[in-house]
């Protein structure tokens, strides 16, 4: 895409990359794509991913198995301290902006850039502190902007990616067309299939994948690449198999996820623990930089659009930028009653949410050497590029 201006809107939960050409913004979900946009690569030293491929410390294999809610609820301090002796591996290594080539960068939250210049449009104001007011208009702004994206696409088919609550409620929102699926990994699968039978909610398939890792070496190296090596791809999961319900429905599909809703609803340690801007400084950091990824490959590798009902412009603009952090008290759980919100009845709720494992890879790779190698082998004719471009109609926001 090219444009004379580039603003985020949704705190860069829809990672977008850019590099300025003359009076222009040339912007991509993929930076590799921009490179090749560009001609020839000019690569950048200061971008050090991690080598994801080595062995996981000892307390990041054992994650999984702890029981649902100890590590949202565990002090921020214990994981500096895990990973200050190695226990715990730097999940959010990459607070910069930077990428494999010195001319492309990654747009920030909410900033706004022109060939000439850029700035960051956001002021928190914390003047909402009142809960059920905060509850009532949360159900509105998440119910208008599914409904907004039905509208606009009403052809499409809606796949939400479901496991635990924060997904779950996108579900219980009123809904304009009967065009919506769910998607769940085990072991989460059979929990989301019964809330889904037993709220009676309307959906034509609830599609299972067993978390058992199908990928090839193609795949695997693929995902690196749709991921410019911003995340570990240990975390993104079941990318085959959505491109096939994609295909299925002839590219026309839209997948919806429930990014971030428990730091926003829900007494977060890491999140509602901190004063003021901090709160949002974390959104606008740790959030923008490791849960966004899983927006950008979802497009990058299947050419369908992953959106979060949290992440509207409309609900960030009107909603959570007067949000006080305060009215989140430890053990506050918000989610309950905007789930009773958005169904206009009572609700179900599962008592357990599992979380599927990490997959594992027995591989000997150095994922920037084989991202450079593409870019390089592109670049000279040698192959094609491996990042999906959208099908059929184009979703703008």
């Amino acid at each position: 895409m090219k444009t004379r201006e580039l603003r985020d809107v949704g705190c860069g939960m829809y990672l977008t990359y850019y590099t300025v050409v003359n009076d222009e913004i040339w912007a991509s979900t993929s930076a590799s794509n921009l490179v090749f946009a560009l001609g020839e690569l000019e690569p950048n030293e200061t971008f050090d991913p991690p080598n994801f491929f080595d062995e996981q410390p000892i307390m990041e294999r054992l994650l999984p198995s702890l029981p649902p809610g100890v590590v949202e609820h565990t002090p921020a301090v214990v994981g500096q301290l895990l990973r200050s002796v190695g226990l715990l591996s730097e999940k959010y290594w990459d607070d910069s902006i930077e990428t494999i080539d010195k001319r492309v960068t990654k747009l920030r939250p909410f900033e706004r850039r022109t060939a000439t210049s850029s700035s960051v449009d956001f002021s928190p104001t914390f003047r909402l502190s009142d809960p059920a007011e905060f509850v009532t208009r949360s159900a509105t702004h998440i119910t208008e902007f599914i409904n907004t994206i039905e509208k606009q696409f009403p052809n499409h088919h809606h796949i939400a990616r479901v496991g635990g609550m924060d997904s779950q409620l996108l579900l219980l929102a009123p809904k304009v067309t009967d065009n919506w699926h769910v998607f769940s990994a085990e072991p989460n699968y059979p929990i989301v299939k019964d809330f889904v039978e037993e709220n009676d909610i309307s959906v034509q398939n609830v599609f299972r994948h067993d978390n058992q890792n199908e990928e090839t070496d193609a795949d695997l190296k693929r995902k690196l690449i749709c991921s410019d090596l911003r995340t570990d791809p240990r975390h993104l999961r079941w990318y085959p198999t959505l491109e096939q319900l994609v295909d299925r429905f002839d590219g026309k599909v839209i997948f919806w996820c429930g990014t971030e809703g428990d730091t926003i609803y829900s007494y977060h340690a890491d999140y509602q623990a901190k004063e003021g801007t901090a709160y949002f400084d974390l959104h606008q950091s740790r959030a923008a930089n490791w849960q966004s990824v899983t927006h950008q490959v979802t497009k990058n590798y299947t050419g369908a659009a992953a959106l979060s009902p949290y992440h509207s412009e409309e609900i960030w603009s009107e909603l959570y930028r007067h949000y006080d952090p305060n009215m989140i008290d430890k053990g506050t759980d918000l989610r309950y009653e905007l789930g009773e919100e958005l169904a206009g009845r009572s609700v179900t709720w599962p008592t357990s949410n599992p979380g599927p494992a990490p997959y594992t890879y027995d591989i000997v790779v150095d994922p920037r050497e084989l991202y450079t190698e593409y870019i390089h082998g592109v670049l000279n004719g040698e192959h094609s590029q491996l990042i999906t471009e959208n099908r059929g109609e184009c979703l703008t926001l």
